[in-house]
């Protein structure tokens, strides 16, 4: 059962990435199978739009998590602290708070949870579908997920 749980707590952990880049317009692909993701490029360049959307999407996964498991977004970021997302937002939100004057990394970071906390609460239907998907089939290009999230939206809006 614990096994099975955990499953659940990915698909939804890598659900909330997936819908937050759909509606960021970054998708490329989402999966659950530890270790057989595609190699990510070394470096997470880009510009500063692509990094702060990175960081929203980053945090939509703890975020879409804490949701399923109903727990607290302290608690599950408590939890996240030393994961790459995580260590990732960390990095950008020092890096643009020395450029921004007036700005501290907290401020930053609590602008992109708070972005990811309304995005998932907005499109979370989207995100169980998702996530029932991704259980069952581990592994989703940016087609069918978009062709599901579709469906949801379509759904929702009759």
């Amino acid at each position: 059962m614990k096994a099975r749980s955990g499953c659940k707590y990915a698909a939804y952990h890598e659900a909330g990435h997936a819908v937050l880049c759909h509606y960021l317009g970054r998708l490329a692909w989402v999966c659950m199978l530890v270790d057989q993701d595609p190699k990510r490029p070394p470096s997470y360049g880009g510009t500063l739009e692509t990094r702060r959307d990175r960081c929203i999407t980053d945090y939509g996964g703890v975020v879409a998590q804490a949701k399923y498991q109903r727990k607290g977004i302290e608690a599950a970021l408590r939890t996240a602290r030393e994961s790459d997302d995580i260590r990732f937002i960390n990095k950008e939100a020092c890096e643009e708070s020395s450029a921004c004057l007036g700005r501290t990394a907290d401020d930053i970071k609590a602008g992109w949870l708070a972005r990811a906390r309304e995005m998932v609460r907005q499109h979370w239907p989207a995100g169980e579908a998702l996530a029932a998907a991704l259980l069952a089939r581990k592994k989703l290009n940016a087609y069918q997920v978009t062709e599901i999230i579709a469906k949801v939206t379509a759904t929702a809006g009759r």
